[in-house]
Order: structure tokens, then C-alpha cells, then sequence
């Protein structure tokens, strides 16, 4: 009599595994969403991703009778590298497995996706501190220092439909304090559409993360950053009776990489983002 065991039922229980792995990170991550994702250029053989950068033109008001002046239009590349090889593996003894009610190896899966979630928010977070340009140095979240970030991002030409406030939950105690928070009016938390967001001031997102240190909070722009994925989290199996008959390690891993743009621009140095305003 044939019958149907791990071995045939293997591929589909990593097909399982791989789709509660993404399920989960997408849950733990809340600030990839909040960036540009040029994961669509992150090809096979690739190891970055060039995103273009253009310069601007000036507009002159031309005299009738008399030519307009040709304008040059400068143009420039950042580099994004793919270079964050995010692994996680898991041994799953069969002796423990059967006397437990639990699934462990959906279980360890859900933790494992987790995980990866909170790593890209991490690598995020160290990436903003990377290519900040500028840094208000203000003890807490304030009133006084969201107007003032949000007056600096306005300045550089970024648009109100694509700023993000983001606090760690220690702020988000002095972020209550501020009555035009506060009030009912400001508050979007019924009708809020980001992960992790608890409402909006001055009609900015407010985005919490564990992902930041208690005393951290960041004014930022969703162009400021970008990031790709080469490879989608993925999961593989294979036997590892060292630790019991019929046991299996299992492996987790993606492949990412995470940029600062509009660097160097509205006077800042190299390395420095136009579009990224550290409040703390």
C-alpha cells in the first residue's frame, strides 16, 4: 500500500511555509511602505539598482521678437546596493513536535517571518539615521519641532501627500500631549490606511515602531528613501537527523537593499537627504 508521508507532502509544506513566512513580515513590517520600492529593477544578475536623478530647469519670460535660451538638464545616478542578505534558520525536533499540541513548524515559521519583518524596519530606521540632512535636536516630540520639520520639507519642495511622521511608543506618550493631536478632529485613526498608523497632524501620517529607540522620532519624506528586493523571502527544508529521526532544519532568507535619495541637494553635503529631518 502506498501511502502519502513527509516526503511526498514535503513541496507543498514549504510552499505553506514560505506563504506564512511573507504573510508575517508583511504584518512586522510598517515602514517599508512608507519609502519607494524599486523592486521591479532589482533583476536577476543584478547587484544595484541605478534610479535616476534629474536637475531642474529655470523659466525665463522671453521678450517677443527674441530666441529663448536652451537650457542643459543635468542628470545623475544614486546607487542602490543589494546587499543585505537577511537569514534566519530553525531545527524542529520530532520528539518534542509530538508531544506538543502545536504546530511547531508553522509556529517557528510565523516567528521566523516576523523577524524578517522587524529586520527590514530596523535596516530602515539605520538608514534614515545614515542619510539624515538634518537634525533639530530637540529633547522630545513637539508641537514647535513637527511645524518646524514640516516648514523645512515644504521648503525643499516636498509635497504634503508624502510626509510620514515616525515615532518610537516612548514619543508617542509626548505626541498625546500636543492638543492638536489630540483633539478629534486631527485624530484619522478610524479611517487610517498604513500599518502601524495612529492617526495624522497637521495632516501628516503618525507611524509608531518599535523599530526606533525610545528617544528618536523622524519627519521625513516617502521619496527621501528608497529600497528593492532581489528576493522575496524564501523558505527550504532538509533532513537533520543529528537532532532526531525525521527531524529538519529549515532555512528562511531574503535578499534587500535600502538607499537615501535627493542627496546633496538644497545645500546639504554628500550623503545628505533633503527629504529626511531627525526631530530628537
Amino acid at each position: 500500500m502506498s501511502i502519502n508521508g513527509n516526503t511526498q507532502m514535503s513541496a507543498t509544506k514549504m510552499d505553506v511555509i514560505a506563504a506564512v513566512v511573507q504573510k508575517e513580515l508583511k504584518f512586522a513590517a510598517k515602514l517599508s511602505p512608507l519609502f519607494t520600492d524599486f523592486s521591479a529593477f532589482a533583476v536577476k544578475g543584478a547587484k544595484s539598482v541605478s534610479i535616476p536623478k534629474m536637475g531642474s530647469m529655470t523659466v525665463e519670460n522671453r521678450a517677443s521678437g527674441v530666441e529663448g535660451t536652451p537650457q542643459l538638464v543635468l542628470s545623475s545616478v544614486d546607487k542602490l546596493d543589494l546587499d543585505i542578505r537577511a537569514y534566519i534558520s530553525f531545527i524542529v525536533d520530532p520528539q518534542d513536535a509530538a508531544q506538543s499540541v502545536l504546530n511547531w513548524e508553522m509556529v517557528l515559521a510565523e516567528r521566523a517571518g516576523a523577524s524578517h519583518g522587524r529586520y527590514v524596519d530596523t535596516k530602515l530606521v539605520e538608514a534614515l539615521a545614515t542619510y539624515k540632512g538634518y537634525d533639530l535636536g530637540l529633547p522630545a516630540v513637539t508641537r514647535d519641532g513637527i511645524l518646524a520639520a514640516r516648514q523645512q520639507l515644504l521648503k525643499n519642495d516636498f509635497t504634503q501627500d508624502e510626509h510620514v511622521l515616525i515615532i518610537s511608543p516612548a514619543q508617542e506618550t509626548e505626541l498625546l500631549k500636543i492638543a492638536e493631536f489630540s483633539r478629534a478632529d486631527y485624530v484619522a485613526g478610524s479611517t487610517a490606511t498604513i500599518s502601524g498608523m495612529i492617526g495624522k497632524v497637521y495632516g501628516t501620517p503618525v507611524v509608531v515602531s518599535n523599530a526606533l529607540a525610545d528617544a528618536e522620532a523622524w519627519y521625513v519624506a516617502k521619496s527621501a528613501l528608497g529600497f528593492a528586493f532581489q528576493r522575496s523571502p524564501v523558505a527550504a527544508s532538509q533532513p537533520y537527523n543529528q537532532a532526531g529521526v525525521g527531524a529538519s532544519l529549515y532555512a528562511t532568507e531574503q535578499l534587500f537593499g535600502i538607499k537615501g535619495l535627493q542627496l546633496a541637494e538644497k545645500g546639504l553635503s554628500a550623503g545628505q537627504s533633503a527629504g529626511i529631518v531627525s526631530i530628537i
